[in-house]
């Protein structure tokens, strides 16, 4: 059996090559990872009308335990909330519109305002309107069961 001789050119790859892959590779991921990664408006939307939904529920929940009112902030133009005595305040990102309905003696300055969860599990109700991108979500607080639900519309 004969055997061919190798000539160098066969066995790999130059180094000019596999620069220009990579360069062609480079600029695809450039132009790929922010379209993939980049938040979209209504994730956003749904993250925060989720998460704060679920801090109302906490609330209500903490005062039926301790059989104690608790209160959730919501500071319009800082743009933060918080349960009273429980947690650091949460920011709501600026690409989120907002605006809060409630009765005109839970406002406690121009900016902020609360909603007030009694032991008994009523509260004194209200709605959080959050808007991103064309959507809508209402963070709704019945005042007689204090159930608070997020309604998601366009």
């Amino acid at each position: 059996m004969r055997t061919q001789p190798i000539h160098d050119r066969e066995l790999g790859f130059t180094i000019l090559e596999l620069l220009v892959v990579m360069a062609i590779l480079a600029g695809v991921a450039s132009i790929t990872f922010p379209l993939v990664y980049r938040a979209h408006p209504e994730a956003t939307l749904r993250a925060t009308a989720n998460h704060l939904a679920g801090e109302l529920r906490a609330a209500r929940g903490y005062a039926i335990k301790t059989n104690q009112q608790q209160t959730l902030t919501l500071d319009v133009g800082r743009r933060i909330y918080w349960v009273a005595g429980r947690g650091r305040p949460q920011r709501i990102a600026n690409s989120v519109g907002l605006d809060f309905v409630t009765l005109e003696k839970e406002r406690v300055d121009g900016s902020q305002a609360r909603l007030r969860f009694m032991p008994d599990g009523s509260a004194t109700g209200g709605n959080i309107v959050l808007t991103s991108g064309g959507h809508k979500a209402t963070v709704e607080v019945d005042w007689m069961t204090g159930h608070a639900r997020v309604v998601w519309s366009r």
